[in-house]
């Protein structure tokens, strides 16, 4: 009984970061505003997401080798 215990503390500590209140509550809040968007624009909820997907990774992408390019004129300086 106490080896079942035991797996069973080991999967909810596991489990505890993948379906945590925050990420929902986080995934709840991102579909309301997105339905709002929708809704008042009229573009559907799928292209809101798609657009702002593909402006997140651009800006990631963006901000990567911005810092990449900083850190090489770093090293040439030196």
């Amino acid at each position: 009984m106490s080896k079942k215990g035991s797996v069973w503390k080991a999967y909810k500590r596991e489990m505890k970061d993948f379906y945590s209140l925050e990420n929902l509550l986080m995934g709840l809040l991102g579909s309301i505003i997105a339905n709002l968007i929708s809704f008042y624009t009229g573009y559907s909820v799928v292209s809101i997401i798609v657009v702002s997907t593909l402006g997140l990774t651009l800006l990631f992408i963006l901000a990567t080798s911005i810092i990449l390019i900083k850190n090489k004129i770093k090293k040439w300086d030196v």
